[in-house]
């Protein structure tokens, strides 16, 4: 943008905040007279010129629109609540729930902590939804899965707070805490809305994991959760250690399951660091921007892992774990698992002079051999799901589940009775495969399945749904419908291609 335009909008934004009554009457004839304008659809044919004067006439129209506002609505306005509304919703008209503008100085920094990985909380990666924030995905081993909280989850309530229509930021930021500090939620999982009061921890100080396992000689399994700040120098140790371990005396030759899977990505230029570890030369990624390549990320470490590797990738795999599993694949090295989930562009952080604070997605990364991935994923060599449902029978039964009644959460029916809790019950139990009419009744049949059920989980086996089995046949039904499995059939594929 020139500099002109740029001096024409600031001089807008500082009269806006010392006008007055009297200004403001000298000025509304002008923008709100008689003068009709048809505004363009869009500026994409514009010239320079016409786009720097169109902002101009238009912000002038909007400075007019707020203090308008400011002397006429009915009760006493803040100004600056106006203008923060603007400038958000400038950034919510791109519909790209990866933009974000911060209306607190709290806001960014609980953001600049969670990608830096210094932070406490509960250990989720929240997405900003339709109506609430909702759970992409639930990290391991942290006080949120102990707790039970489950991707697919919706936050309705944090600590007090109403979060419906709220951005996903606003929902981190109220879930991090110190640790040792307990956050209280109420989530909405399908048709239930559930309690939860979890003690928050310090998280992500690590991103890097490494397992070796005693029946595969050689193998290393290395998982990376995110990528933060030390992300690559943590994969540069992991694999400085297969090469001290490689020197052992009857070391087996070395092995790697490189597991992206659930990576919601992080910094890029971390992947791209990982990645060059990887790979002897050549391309990583480009940067592409308004249909031009401005940038180009390419491999000079000049060191290339000289052993097997595959690659682990599911539908939560994204942005820069796309860029890494992308690159490599692209570089010769097999993928296993399901299309990724298809974030092929990035976001950076700015500051306004204000001292207000946004990110905003500035442009797409490709593939080495240029292809774009946004949208779209990147599909594994070897397409291997976790789950026996296909992505769309999984799709169908998550929406399924979403029209079930709920257990009323007190009731124990018994044989004969009839209830909405049995009617939940039947619902979920035939979402599992298992045939019993949907009448609320506790049939012979029902109670059959219900028993059935209690035996195959290790619960008492009796013509009685308590409450226990109530939760059990939940959390299968709900597990069902995110296709989520107890074997790791992508780790046995990986193990296969690699010999074992």
């Amino acid at each position: 943008m020139k500099k002109s335009t740029i001096k024409a909008i600031a001089a807008i934004l500082c009269l806006a905040m010392v006008i007055t009554t009297f200004s403001f009457m000298f000025f509304m004839p002008a923008a709100f007279g008689a003068t009709k304008e048809t505004v363009k659809s869009s500026t994409a044919d514009m010239t320079d010129e016409q786009k720097e004067e169109l902002m101009v006439r238009r912000l002038n129209i909007l400075l007019a629109y707020l203090s308008y506002i400011d002397v006429s609505y009915k009760d006493e306005v803040d100004l600056n609540l106006l203008l923060n509304g603007a400038f958000k919703g400038a950034t919510d008209a791109l519909e790209d729930q990866f933009s974000e503008y911060f209306q607190t100085v709290e806001e960014k920094e609980d953001f600049q902590k969670y990608v830096d990985g210094t932070y406490g909380g509960v250990g989720v990666v929240i997405t900003t939804g339709k109506d609430y924030p909702t759970i992409s995905s639930v990290t391991s081993g942290s006080p949120a899965e102990k707790a039970g909280l489950q991707k697919g989850d919706k936050f309705k309530n944090i600590a007090g707070t109403d979060m419906a229509g709220q951005t996903s930021s606003a929902a981190s930021g109220k879930l991090r805490g110190d640790a040792g500090t307990t956050v209280e939620m109420t989530i909405l999982r399908g048709n239930q809305e559930l309690t939860f009061k979890i003690t928050r921890a310090i998280l992500s100080e690590q991103t890097v994991y490494t397992y070796t396992f005693e029946e595969y000689p050689g193998l290393t399994q290395i998982r990376i959760s995110s990528f933060d700040s030390d992300t690559s120098k943590e994969l540069f140790n992991a694999l400085q250690r297969i090469e001290e371990q490689r020197k052992e005396p009857g070391a087996a030759a070395p092995k790697v399951i490189l597991d992206l899977r659930n990576n919601g990505g992080g910094y890029i230029n971390q992947a791209e660091r990982a990645t060059d570890f990887l790979v002897e030369g050549g391309y990583i990624d480009h940067y592409e921007r308004q249909g031009e390549i401005f940038a180009s990320y390419e491999a000079n470490n000049g060191w290339e892992i000289d052993y097997p590797m595959v690659v682990l990738v599911n539908g939560d795999t994204a942005s820069s774990a796309e860029l890494m599993a992308a690159a490599l694949q692209e570089h010769g090295i097999k993928l296993v698992g399901t299309t990724t989930y298809g974030k092929g562009y990035y976001q950076s952080m700015k500051n306004l002079a204000d001292g207000h604070s946004f990110k905003i997605s500035e442009g797409y990364f490709l593939t080495p051999s240029k292809k774009n991935f946004a949208g779209k994923g990147i599909t594994p060599d070897y397409v291997v799901r976790n789950s026996a449902l296909t992505e769309e029978e999984a799709k169908a039964a998550r929406a399924e589940y979403e029209n079930f009644v709920t257990f009323d959460g007190t009731s124990k029916p018994k044989s004969g009775d009839y209830n909405i809790s049995v009617l939940a019950a039947q619902q979920r139990l035939n979402l599992l495969g298992y045939n019993v009419p949907k009448t609320g009744r506790m049939d012979a049949q029902t109670v059959a399945a219900i028993k059935k059920f209690q035996t195959e989980n290790g619960l008492y086996a009796y013509a009685v749904l308590d409450l226990s089995t109530q939760n059990a046949i939940d959390i299968e039904a709900i597990r069902y419908a995110l296709g989520q499995s107890d074997t790791d059939h992508q780790k046995n594929k990986a193990l296969e291609l690699l010999g074992y």
